[in-house]
């Protein structure tokens, strides 16, 4: 969530994308409403960058359908995407996720 609140708040967001800082503000106060905090699971997989540990564990924790993310340390590796379906989750690029 750090991450979000971080690249959210940033002045560029904003003025990139015509967004009121207060509806940005109020758009992360309904996040943080709804988030549900989960200790991550280990993993058992050995992955390329072992900082995307503790995002593969949270998403383990927290049941994802999806883990969704532009690194392709990732997106590309194969192997780790398999694993993850059989946890059943699946990484996607946000261009690849649709609700």
């Amino acid at each position: 969530m750090g991450e979000i609140d971080r690249a959210l708040s940033k002045g560029w967001f904003s003025e990139r994308y015509g967004i009121k800082e207060s509806h940005i503000l109020e758009y992360l106060s309904i996040i943080h409403s709804c988030l549900e905090i989960v200790t991550p699971a280990e993993v058992s997989f050995t992955v390329r960058d072992p900082k995307d540990l503790p995002v593969i564990g949270t998403a383990i924790a927290g049941k994802a359908s999806h883990l969704v993310t532009g690194d392709h340390h990732l997106l590309d590796d194969v192997e780790l995407k398999r694993w993850m379906l059989e946890q059943e989750i699946e990484i996607v690029s946000p261009s690849e996720f649709s609700i």
